[in-house]
């Protein structure tokens, strides 16, 4: 039987910065990749924080 490893990443986005944003989500993949974890989960709305066109 396989073992599936996952990691979860709580952050509080950047309001209206996603490149920073996704510059955090890339840096801590990286991290959660090397402890071995197959697969990372981040809150919904990661990259923008809520900050959407109206």
């Amino acid at each position: 039987m396989h073992t599936l490893t996952i990691s979860l990443g709580q952050m509080t986005p950047r309001l209206g910065r996603p490149e920073a944003n996704f510059t955090q989500l890339r840096e801590w993949a990286a991290e959660a990749a090397q402890r071995g974890s197959e697969l990372v989960l981040f809150p919904e709305l990661w990259s923008t924080g809520g900050d959407l066109p109206k």
